[in-house]
């Protein structure tokens, strides 16, 4: 029988601890994230809540009001009996289509923000396959070996660059600022030694207010002297695919600046606030008729119009995932994650395929024949515990810096 253990305790206006038996790694991390999905109702950051209070409760405190001057449905200058409606079919009628329409705003617009971060990480994805490409057809060249460190140094440092200029150009709203200011969040992002390429491109690009489209052709123009001085050789139908993905990033980046610079149809943005303005006019005195108590006026009138505030926020925050927003892309993070990922594209030990020790020799059969054993199957941290508990009696270092096995019977190494 094991020993019960507590996992953790809340202090507070009630001390919750928390008895599990065993060690309960699984039941412990269910546990977060019970607990978290609890805190998140209560965060502010990015949330919608408290701009939808502010419209909610000065309502609440109006049905209140209201039913506390007109108690029992006795509004007696409506007419005889003293009420608005007398069937509540036109009430849930307007209200069912208030609803519809906030819904579908909201889900266009959660559409939209799915696009757009689609758009973003499939431009990323593209460009970085075209320099994984380049750079290992670069490796593989005859060229000297200056001109293709040269190429691949440079290559990496367009590719940052074209990647930060992308992402400014959407978070910044695609508006171009010809004066070259400093407030340009192009200039904020991190890159990749910027200071190593000339001043007079630098200079032309920041004066440019075509940022991407340079940049861009500057790489392709790399491309093209790489050609020209050896250091690309392979065949042209192979090369191509780098031409190729690098213009299917251009394009989600064109996909992705179509919904900054595409805003939600006015028109539906403005019927859709002009009906929830009308509810809110209507749903204190509406509400308030209905109700036995003021408290359950100011509830009900309440929840209806957080609700549908709370979607039709929903809506505004979703309909452009590029821009300084908590629910938006952090296109400086998107940016130290492409650098981090180009900068493994020139350590030396990543541009070769991996080698084999002798551990993976032929076995010799009877009648001589060699015949590639089956391969084990474990996990690498499996092999990396036992590396470390044995590895000084069961492995030798080679001259060129490769590990080997010792050979065991009936076996044979090419």
């Amino acid at each position: 029988q094991v020993r019960p253990q507590k996992l953790f305790s809340i202090s507070g206006p009630q001390r919750i601890n928390v008895m599990m038996s065993g060690t309960g790694e699984a039941r412990r991390e269910r546990l977060k994230t019970c607990f978290s999905n609890w805190t998140l109702i209560c965060r502010c950051t990015g949330s919608v809540f408290p701009q939808s209070m502010l419209v909610a409760l000065p309502n609440a405190a109006i049905s209140a009001v209201v039913w506390s001057i007109f108690p029992d449905a006795s509004m007696t200058f409506f007419g005889e009996r003293g009420g608005i409606l007398t069937e509540t079919i036109v009430w849930s009628g307007f209200t069912f289509l208030l609803g519809f329409l906030v819904v579908f705003r909201t889900s266009q617009s959660y559409a939209r923000w799915w696009e757009g971060c689609s758009s973003a990480y499939f431009m990323r994805a593209e460009w970085f396959d075209a320099v994984m490409a380049l750079r290992t057809f670069a490796d593989h060249s005859k060229a000297a070996t200056t001109k293709i460190l040269y190429f691949k140094q440079l290559l990496v440092r367009l590719a940052s660059l074209l990647h930060a200029a992308a992402l400014a150009e959407l978070e910044q709203g695609g508006a171009a600022e010809n004066e070259g200011g400093c407030g340009s969040l192009f200039y904020k992002y991190e890159l990749i030694a910027p200071d190593e390429l000339d001043e007079e491109s630098l200079e032309y690009l920041r004066n440019s207010s075509t940022k991407v489209e340079i940049i861009y052709g500057w790489i392709l123009n790399h491309i093209m002297e790489g050609c020209d001085e050896g250091v690309l050789s392979t065949p042209p139908p192979v090369l191509t695919r780098a031409f190729q993905e690098l213009g299917n990033g251009l394009v989600h980046y064109h996909n992705a600046l179509k919904l900054v610079l595409s805003p939600f149809p006015f028109a539906y943005a403005q019927t859709c606030d002009g009906l929830l303005l009308l509810h809110w006019l209507i749903a204190p005195v509406v509400t308030s008729q209905w109700a036995t108590h003021a408290f359950w006026a100011a509830l009900f009138s309440f929840i209806q119009v957080f609700v549908l505030s709370v979607l039709n926020s929903i809506a505004g925050e979703l309909a452009n995932p590029f821009g300084p927003d908590p629910n938006d892309l952090n296109g400086a993070l998107l940016q130290v994650d492409m650098n981090i990922l180009l900068n493994s594209l020139l350590d030396p030990v990543a541009a070769r395929a991996p080698r084999m020790n002798g551990g993976w020799g032929l076995v010799a059969e009877d009648d001589g024949k060699p015949m590639a054993p089956e391969p084990s199957r474990r996990s690498f941290n499996s092999f990396i515990r036992g590396v470390d508990r044995d590895g000084a009696a069961s492995m030798k270092m080679t001259a060129s810096g490769s590990f080997s096995f010792p050979p065991s019977p009936k076996r044979m190494f090419l």
